[in-house]
């Protein structure tokens, strides 16, 4: 597959996979608005803006032989955002809370200068496609294409006053339509692999960044007593924002997890095992052992299509995060520090990310004539 492609097809996984995690997350933070008090919901919507804005760099900003940056493809913006102004007539206008809950949800869904929006992820990946278009079928253009003109004629203050939430639960809809249109009409080969590469690496960013976002300050040697759905303590009583079961709930329901936590663990909400849960847990797909071994069967794959040995290095650093996955206990990684140990994944996750591109895209021409 020429290395064009192969860039392409990646980041049509990534910039997708990324839209659907800030849709679902949006979509969570304004329901539990209505159960928040103002200062809760501000801490919220502080975390949720960290994690989407804080992921590792897509592209290497390192420089190549020539002297020029590797991957200027996804270059975040140099300059901070402008800011958003609330219309007056909106419902909202006055009100502190939903103002805020206003800015941040236009950053990170409408924002046309922030390149990890809704709307710019859609725009790209879309864009992608369209450059490979011979590698889709047209089941799957029309659906991105279906999506993007959605995401272009619909604007926040228009929706703002009757039940925003809508939206994003469309569009998570699109997506998921979206995956399962790619996987039922696309043969399986090196294009969809490289897809299935960037919307797995996508989601191993997105899961360790909004973990450390959310759990990576706190302690568990302070964290309550086992919670069940009938005991809510009371908002002074409570060690972290209100109520420890609205954080686990809000937590879970993030990533669309609360009923196989349920399953798994009955009605204990302790954080050491939600942590546990989405952290390492092998058969839900979302956590972050799941999608880093998806990783590492997905370059399998496309080592054994492309039967080349330009992918050794790749395939180590993969599987030691794999590794380190696999044989990791909350106990020790609690001990240790979920933060400390969120931010090597992400590391790594980075180096991952500059791997493939050096692997498949930029690689020196000397490797193919060996």
């Amino acid at each position: 597959m020429l290395s064009r492609v192969a860039e392409n097809l990646y980041w049509v996984g990534r910039y997708v996979e990324r839209a659907e995690h800030a849709a679902r997350l949006i979509d969570v933070n304004l329901h539990l608005m209505l159960d928040q008090a103002a200062a809760d919901a501000s801490l919220r919507w502080a975390r949720l803006l960290t994690a989407l804005h804080g992921l590792p760099p897509e592209e290497s900003e390192d420089e190549d032989e020539d002297g020029e940056a590797s991957e200027p493809r996804d270059a975040p913006a140099a300059k901070p955002p402008p800011p958003i102004s609330i219309p007056s007539d909106l419902p909202s206008s006055g009100d502190p809370r939903r103002d805020e809950a206003y800015r941040t949800i236009h950053r990170l869904a409408f924002d046309a200068s922030n390149h990890n929006s809704i709307r710019s992820c859609i725009e790209s990946a879309r864009e992608n496609t369209r450059q490979v278009r011979e590698h889709v079928s047209t089941e799957i253009f029309e659906q991105l294409n279906s999506m993007y003109f959605q995401v272009r004629r619909t604007r926040l203050e228009d929706i703002w006053a009757y039940q925003p939430y809508e939206f994003f639960r469309s569009i998570r809809g699109g997506i998921d339509l979206f995956f399962a249109v790619t996987d039922s009409a696309m043969i399986h080969g090196e294009a969809w692999q490289f897809i299935q590469l960037g919307r797995y690496l996508e989601r191993t960013c997105t899961v360790a960044s909004v973990l450390a976002s959310y759990l990576g300050d706190d302690s568990p040697d302070t964290e309550p007593a086992d919670l069940h759905p009938d005991q809510h303590p009371a908002e002074e009583d409570a060690g972290f924002e209100g109520s420890p079961y609205l954080k686990h709930i809000g937590l879970l329901r993030g990533f669309a997890a609360f009923e196989p936590f349920q399953r798994t663990y009955q009605a204990e909400f302790r954080q050491s095992l939600i942590a546990e849960f989405l952290l390492l847990s092998p058969l839900f797909p979302r956590s972050l052992r799941f999608s880093v071994e998806r990783v590492q069967s997905t370059l399998d794959d496309i080592s054994e299509s492309a039967r080349s040995n330009r992918t050794q290095r790749l395939a180590r650093l993969a599987g030691r995060l794999q590794a380190q996955l696999r044989f990791a206990q909350i106990d020790e990684l609690t001990h240790q520090g979920l933060g400390d140990f969120l931010e090597g994944i992400l590391d790594q996750c980075d180096t991952l990310n500059t791997a493939v591109y050096r692997t498949f895209v930029a690689y020196p021409i000397e490797t193919l004539a060996g």
